[in-house]
């Protein structure tokens, strides 16, 4: 299930409300009142779009993704709202190409100067034209977390070319400015799903790991790494439970953390007290949602 969450401290409690049924949501991003997300299918994925409220429905120009796709709304160079994404020629992650969606003028386009031949660009996130990116060079779909000898995280500044910023990429890419922020497997055969850690990087490749997570049974796994006003937000789920949590980038520490008994599968922050999840129990359904805000109102508003 998509749904909406909002929170303003430990003591309170995540408010859900759903939007619309999905037959097996994928993974969400969010921006302002743009959401886009993957709807999965048995072999490939859909890219769906909502603005204003609206359900989201199947962008058709967009082609088909892998069933990995992670989307990410951001903006372009003239300040548009676009959605990156991957698609692919073959299962190979190296076969693989970042796309742009523009949402204001409906239109997908290869993003330029980014994709080259013989390597995959798998995942991709926009702020105002310049994009954070990984790119693989082997592997058949990208490993939970990544890190591994073929990740590579690599940045394009709007006006020039794209060079490299670590051999240590991962996944879950947020942009800010000269802060890139990631999750990368740290120790990937460490353990039942290795030790995922939240880490924060410079464009010129200065890393500093924020938080690390011991993934499994009893553990938790980061999902949906976001900056708001100043803030990196990301959520875990681990075991029946899911967490919210916010990075103060200026003081370097954790503000507060949340715990609900909702299983979560993906999750975008659009404020510091709120964003969009989707909610599985059984990983075969969804909901697509939205939430009340309790100083400002909703946040993916309804179409007036």
């Amino acid at each position: 299930m998509l749904a909406g969450v909002g929170a303003q401290s430990a003591a309170a409690a995540p408010v859900f409300t759903p939007i619309a049924p999905l037959a097996q949501g994928g993974l969400v991003s969010a921006r302002g009142d743009v959401v886009a997300l993957t709807q999965v299918g048995t072999s490939e994925a859909a890219l769906l779009v909502g603005r204003g409220g609206a359900v989201p429905t199947v962008v058709a120009s967009a082609g088909a993704l892998p069933r990995w796709a992670y989307p990410h709304v951001g903006t372009s160079r003239q300040g548009h709202t676009v959605v990156i994404y991957p698609r692919c020629s073959s299962a190979a992650a190296r076969d693989c190409d970042l796309w742009s969606y523009d949402v204001d003028r409906g239109k997908a386009t290869a993003l330029a100067g980014v994709n080259s031949a013989g390597v995959g660009e798998t995942e991709g996130a926009m702020a105002s034209g310049s994009v954070a990116f990984t790119r693989w060079t082997a592997m058949a779909e990208p490993t939970r977390g990544g890190g591994d000898a073929t990740t590579r995280l690599m940045y394009k500044p709007a006006r020039s070319g794209a060079r490299l910023v670590t051999r240590k990429g991962g996944q879950q890419i947020a942009l800010l400015g000269n802060q890139i922020a990631q999750v990368r497997d740290v120790a990937p055969t460490s353990i039942e799903c290795g030790q995922p850690s939240v880490e924060l990087l410079t464009t010129a490749g200065l890393r500093r790991t924020v938080r690390r997570y011991r993934c499994g049974a009893d553990g938790h796994t980061p999902l949906g790494l976001g900056f708001v006003r100043g803030r990196l937000l990301w959520a875990m789920h681990g075991g029946d439970q899911g967490h919210y949590a916010q990075y103060v980038l200026a003081t370097r520490k954790t503000l507060y953390e949340d715990t609900s008994t909702e299983f979560l599968s993906s999750y975008a922050p659009l404020r510091t007290t709120h964003g969009v999840v989707v909610r599985s129990g059984d990983w075969s359904s969804a909901f697509l949602g939205w939430t009340l805000d309790r100083i400002s109102g909703l946040t993916y508003r309804r179409g007036r």
